[in-house]
């Protein structure tokens, strides 16, 4: 029977790297009646994989320390005591099997300017300091395999994109930009229109490298299984713990990590359990699965500052193999004291801990080392894993004893394909120079991966007479193995702007001459522009994009000019174009602009926006449009060529122009105050055959000009049956003098929809006249007798509310004190019932704040986590909203809201949004 233990943790802090501190001994402590009662609930709602069994753990002592310093540190950052997800910290610093530290840059601290969060590495002192990869968004977790590679999860932007795992290579660029949360529409980020996240996604650019997919959101921290001995695969069991918004929407996950060429790919696993809130997960030395879960704030008070639980595997069905027993754990013995024949065997062992832990012994001990770490790594029939700690080791040594890689170049030629793939990452590490025709030799190798890490090295002895090998194997490789390419784009790019890299630009092979543009933009330099008049669509986009992230100004001209060439569906090449038009800033530019909004065939989209440019043609932009980041001041231009092009072009755009085209120029011709289109704009306001939105684009763009045929405009769209154009109406009016809008306004306080009622209601609210104030006590009256609907009542009370008027001050107070004496409890509360905003609901429903609901309850069926006796839980989805209100406000009613001052603390207007969230979700579900 599935069973879980759990480890109470009373508010503490966890620091990174606790939870997958070796050798961890917990000590036995009986929990009092009240934990133990609170331990068995909140273990019966959790949802446990087959295979898997927990046993009782109790706290470690307040103040231990949990790290290691013989190896990685690995851990899932820090939770507050109060457990809200958004007091998760970033990643800490870790040592990784190349004794490195790594670390983030430009995380959500604040603390730089970075476009993107980025992991750098360096000595333990801090020197040599390097970046490893940029592009990521919100990085948690590091997790390094058995070949050494380093993987991190990344969250996604909840744009409709997923999180990913990614691998993180040596000049990786995963695509994301802070800049693009700056964009009014997320969207139209590069981000989601380009398909930077998706590994599958074909649009997505060469430069960036792709994830090894996708996976559940809200990745909080992830680990490789230490115990999976995969010597011929090196990867191994995956296990990410994703953090939602509730219990029931958090989960830890087990995933497949395969080998894909030089790169990996991850594939669906299975749910391990379900049903809690973590903060990181890692395995514990004796194989259990750790999982650390946020505690959280409910009812004014804190629970217990978190749990930890315990999952172990059983013998059979077990999600992954069931580990060999292994030696001692490191932190329990004392390696200094080991000799030469033991540690041998450590570097055998079964647990990666167990084998950097010997590793890291055998580089301590210096020069002495050599004789023996070259036997093991020279014999071939030693365990794999063992020659390659032991590689390792001596790549640790080549610094203080150059000698120690004295033998390694031969190892170029070794059967094992790893071990050939580890040895040429060593020697570049080390700038072995006289490795140089061996590692150009390498570049032949069958092994993807060796390929890989022999162009990376090659890039690093910064000799340029690699280069002709470098190119050969761009054409080799024809752009199957992106991470081959990855490698040699980055070497080529650390070789500088040689001659010989300038016969990329009229190879015969297109994933020679896309791997010369990709490696001139690594170095930012102006030849990328040359890649304009390549022949090939895929290389002439790569280069757009290259000449706009680079911010070229001499070659903004080039780049505008695609408008032209390019096919006009190619939507990062189009909207780049037409970014680069608007910079320029010429008449001939506005020209352009205009031309391709009036070409029926071109995509409408792309249409509006060459329109919208227009329309703000003399104010220049300070951001830019495709990727949001901000742009240096350019002086104010004339908007007069701009102007003088919409003259005619709004007399000749007929009914049946798109709507989003008819739009977008009524807009573009009120944004740059066209003189002379307000009758063009008048006769769009009475014309029935065009689409109301065009004609409610009309009316607004008439108020904009001020043109004196707006007041007659919107007289008679107050009148019109369109519903759209009179709501469009409402607002002019309430612009105008009383005697004209009043006239108007009062019919739809009568007889129009409930939204016209609404936004009458508000208009009154301010306005100063006296017929306002008779117009309300006549729509008080109608609400006393049930005749005004339910979903402009909140208006209409504010609106009454604010008036100082006698007469309304009276019928207000009557109708109150005749819904008091109602014996219906929810009588006063009628305005409440119809109505509201159902997104502006959920941020109330979830808001961080004492009085959030969702402390307490949660939006799905079934079982919710267990709190506080004095607590009452349970899922509102399917409640009506007469039942929200009554739970709102009845202490006795079954599942009664017990948060102090709920009702108290929510205006009118945000009650009757929560209702309408609340009362949605049966329909959604």
């Amino acid at each position: 029977m599935p069973a879980l233990s759990l480890i109470s943790v009373p508010r503490m802090r966890w620091r990174a790297g606790f939870l997958l501190a070796a050798g961890l001994q917990l000590a036995a402590a009986p929990p009092d009646a009240t934990q133990a009662v609170a331990e068995s609930a909140a273990a019966r709602r959790l949802q446990v994989a087959r295979g898997w069994t927990v046993t009782r753990r109790t706290p470690p002592p307040q103040g231990a320390n949990l790290e290691r310093a013989d190896g990685p540190k690995r851990g899932a950052g820090e939770t507050h005591e109060r457990g809200h997800p958004a007091a998760i910290e970033p990643l800490a610093p870790v040592i990784g099997p190349d004794d490195r530290l790594y670390f983030l840059v430009g995380d959500e601290t604040g603390t730089t300017d970075a476009e993107s969060v980025e992991i750098w590495r360096s000595r333990r002192d801090g020197s040599q300091r390097e970046q490893v990869a940029v592009g990521l968004r919100r990085p948690r977790g590091w997790a390094w395999d058995d070949a050494g590679n380093l993987f991190t999860t990344d969250a996604e932007a909840g744009w409709g994109d997923a999180a990913r795992l990614v691998p993180v290579v040596e000049g990786g660029d995963s695509g994301w930009r802070e800049a693009f949360a700056a964009l009014p529409d997320p969207q139209a980020s590069p981000w989601m229109r380009e398909g930077r996240w998706n590994r599958t996604d074909r649009r997505r650019p060469a430069f960036i490298v792709p994830p090894a997919g996708t996976m559940e959101g809200g990745p909080i921290g992830l680990a490789l299984d230490p115990k999976s001995d995969r010597a011929a695969d090196p990867t191994g069991a995956l296990v990410v713990a994703h953090l939602g918004r509730t219990p029931e929407e958090s989960l830890v996950h087990s995933y497949c990590l395969k080998s894909d060429g030089a790169g990996f790919a991850v594939q669906p696993g299975r749910c391990l359990v379900a049903g809690l809130q973590p903060a990181g997960v890692a395995f514990a030395d004796e194989g259990s699965l750790h999982v650390a879960e946020l505690g959280r704030r409910t009812a004014g008070a804190d629970t217990p500052g978190g749990r930890i639980w315990v999952l172990t595997r059983e013998a059979a069905g077990a999600s992954f193999p069931k580990p060999a027993s292994s030696l001692r754990h490191p932190p329990a013995a004392d390696l200094t004291r080991v000799d030469a024949e033991e540690l041998t065997t450590w570097l055998a062992a079964t647990d990666r801990r167990d084998r950097l832990a010997a590793q890291f012994e055998w580089a301590r001990r210096g020069a002495s080392s050599v004789p023996s770490l070259e036997a093991i790594v020279l014999r071939v029939e030693a365990a794999p894993l063992a020659r390659r700690h032991a590689l390792w080791a001596l790549g640790q040594l080549a610094e203080t004893v150059p000698a120690a890689l004295n033998r390694v170049p031969a190892l170029l030629e070794d059967r094992d394909d790893e071990l050939r793939a580890q040895a040429a990452k060593v020697l570049g590490d080390a700038f072995r120079i006289e490795a140089f025709r061996s590692l150009r030799a390498a570049l032949r190798d069958p092994a993807p991966r060796v390929v890989y890490f022999a162009a990376q090295s090659l890039g690093k002895l910064r000799r340029p007479d690699a280069i002709p090998a470098l190119i050969e194997t761009l054409r080799r490789n024809d752009d199957r193995d992106l991470l081959v390419r990855h490698a040699l784009v980055v070497a080529l790019a650390r070789l500088g702007p040689d001659p010989a890299l300038l016969a990329t630009l009229t190879d015969p092979a297109r994933a020679v001459r896309l791997g010369g543009l990709l490696a001139y933009r690594r170095m930012r330099d102006p030849v990328v522009a040359r890649f304009l008049e390549d022949g090939d669509t895929e290389v002439v986009r790569e280069a757009v994009i290259a000449v706009h992230d680079l911010e070229l100004p001499s070659a903004r001209p080039a780049l505008a000019a695609q408008l032209e060439s390019s096919p006009w569906d190619d939507e990062p090449v189009v909207r780049r174009a037409l970014q680069a038009h608007a910079l320029l800033g010429q008449p001939e530019n506005a020209r352009a602009l205009a031309e391709f909004a009036a070409r029926i065939n071109a995509p409408v989209v792309h249409r509006a926006e060459a329109l919208d440019h227009l329309a703000r043609w003399g104010r220049p932009p300070d951001r830019d449009r495709v990727n949001g980041r901000p742009l240096p001041p350019l002086p104010p231009r004339d908007p007069a060529p701009a102007r003088e092009i919409f003259v005619d072009f709004l007399s000749r755009m007929p009914a049946r122009t798109p709507e989003e085209i008819q739009i977008a120029t009524l807009r573009a011709v009120a944004g740059l105050g066209v003189v002379g289109a307000g009758h063009a704009l008048w006769d769009v306001v009475y014309q029935e055959a065009r689409p109301v939105a065009t004609r409610v684009a009309a009316l607004q763009a008439l108020e904009t000009l001020d043109d004196l045929r707006l007041e007659v405009a919107a007289q008679h769209a107050a009148r019109s049956p369109r519903v759209e154009l009179r709501l469009a109406s409402i607002p002019v009016l309430a612009r105008r003098h009383p005697a004209v809008c009043l006239p108007l306004l009062e019919p739809m306080s009568q007889t129009g929809t409930a939204e016209e009622q609404r936004r009458v209601y508000l208009v009154l609210a301010g306005m100063a006249d006296a017929r306002a104030d008779e117009v309300l006590v006549r729509a008080l009256q109608r609400l006393a007798a049930g005749e005004v609907p339910a979903a402009a009542e909140a208006e209409l009370l504010f609106a009454a509310e604010q008036r100082t008027d006698v007469g309304v001050v009276t019928a207000l107070r009557e109708l109150q004190a005749a819904r008091r004496a109602s014996p219906e409890r929810l009588a006063r509360h009628r305005g409440v019932l119809a109505g509201g905003d159902r997104e502006a609901g959920r941020v109330i429903f979830e808001r961080p704040a004492n009085s959030s609901c969702i402390q307490c309850h949660t939006t799905r069926s079934g079982r919710t986590e267990e709190g506080p006796p004095h607590r009452l839980t349970g899922s509102v989805t399917g409640w009506t909203r007469e039942r929200v209100l009554t739970a709102l406000l009845d202490a006795g009613a079954p599942g009664a809201c017990l948060q102090t001052g709920v009702p108290a603390a929510l205006s009118r207007f945000e009650l009757r949004d929560l209702l309408a969230y609340v009362a949605g979700l049966g329909d959604d579900r």
